[in-house]
């Protein structure tokens, strides 16, 4: 197009979270954060927010319903919460997919699913008739193919 960019600076510079020296001592201190959370969960955050982690635990201390622990990987309602507000999340197969691990190793099961949709839906304002959608719509998704 014949034009300068100019010399690439993103070499230099960390993604969102990840400016963390020592990832040892990162996650140590992440671990005495507890305040009601489990060292998996503390563990689990901030490997997978990094020091985005402490707003996760923010979310949690304001809504104790948020620090509800949703799998054996420690991830907890507030993930839900942060997928919508911080990281555009729309849909819940997004939510349970991509921004989060819940659905990674399978369907969570109806229960799971149920408890972030009705979480999501307050964030985004759905509908009871848009909630049973985005259930369907990841259970679907989450379908081994035969």
């Amino acid at each position: 197009m014949g034009r300068d960019l100019g010399e690439s600076i993103t070499d230099k510079q960390y993604l969102a979270g990840c400016d963390i020296k020592n990832l040892s001592l990162f996650i140590e201190k992440a671990r005495k954060q507890a305040d009601g959370l489990s060292a998996v969960t503390l563990d689990y955050l901030a490997r997978n927010y990094g020091t985005e982690y402490r707003q996760l635990i923010k979310l949690a201390r304001e809504d104790k319903a948020l620090s509800e622990t949703l799998n054996e990987d420690g991830e907890i309602m507030a993930q839900v919460v942060f997928a919508v507000r911080d990281e555009m999340a729309r849909t819940l197969p997004d939510i349970v997919m991509r921004r989060t691990g819940i659905g990674t190793l399978g369907n969570p099961g109806d229960a799971v699913l149920r408890k972030v949709a009705r979480v999501a839906a307050k964030e985004l304002q759905w509908s009871p008739e848009r909630i049973e959608k985005e259930i369907s719509d990841t259970v679907k998704m989450l379908k081994i193919p035969e």
